[in-house]
């Protein structure tokens, strides 16, 4: 079964419902022991938390969510966030994106403090905020390049070619050589 893309296919779908984001009870595919398949408040609160000690991915783990479904979660509520809609999705994706901020500044406030080394902070923030910290590296490289008259060089040769003639001795082109031995060319107009 193919998984259904617009809402109201969703909606549809038998042993889901779409308003929580759970398995009903005559779900075909019923999710297993323990395992989270509804965002709610008291999770959204759970996730902040583990996310402003570690990663998100290692707060997924340690609350029981599915990295994947979170990452829905998330990008649901940043739609939602983005056009206004107050829903349990857009306050997950921003009790996150708070938490990231809060582990952050604590980060930052560590190394500035002395309680963290700096460099401990420094390896810390590059791998948790790449995009902000992540060192990069510029190569500049400087030369001349010039330019040949690639047309001129061809010219001149061609006309070398033409002003040789077949007694001088000189070869007509470069002439084209297989392990020391002249290839037959055809006859310039012949088949």
């Amino acid at each position: 079964m193919t998984r259904p893309k617009k809402p109201e296919e969703r909606a549809n779908r038998p042993g889901h419902d779409p308003a929580t984001g759970r398995f009903t009870p005559d779900h075909p595919y019923p999710a297993g022991p323990g395992a989270v398949t509804g965002l709610d408040d008291e999770l959204i609160a759970a996730l902040a938390t583990e996310t402003r000690k570690d990663s998100f991915r290692g707060a997924c783990q340690r609350v029981g969510v599915l990295l994947r479904t979170a990452q829905q979660w998330r990008t649901r509520g940043e739609r939602e966030r983005a056009i206004g809609v107050d829903s349990v999705y857009a306050r997950f994706s921003f009790a996150i994106d708070r938490a990231r901020g809060e582990q952050e500044l604590e980060l930052v406030e560590g190394a500035k403090t002395g309680a963290l080394p700096e460099r401990v902070a420094m390896f810390l923030l590059e791998r948790v905020h790449p995009q902000v910290y992540q060192q990069r590296q510029t190569l500049e490289i400087e030369g001349h390049v010039e330019h040949t008259d690639v047309r001129a060089r061809l010219e001149a040769r061609l006309i070398r070619t033409l002003e040789a003639t077949p007694d001088s001795g000189e070869p007509a082109l470069d002439e084209p050589t297989r392990a020391g031995h002249a290839l037959a060319l055809p006859e310039p107009g012949g088949t």
